[in-house]
């Protein structure tokens, strides 16, 4: 799995990219299960 992560053959999927500000919709989005990928949040 790492060489494929290392290769950029395998990525993770992202839903939803916020700023750090909108924590709590983050939390909201991943409470309610509505995500299919990862909840990111940006400084």
């Amino acid at each position: 799995m790492w060489d494929l992560t290392l290769s950029g053959r395998l990525r993770p999927d992202v839903y939803a990219e916020l700023p750090l500000a909108d924590a709590a919709r983050a939390h909201e989005i991943i409470e309610a299960r509505s995500n299919l990928g990862k909840v990111v949040l940006r400084p």
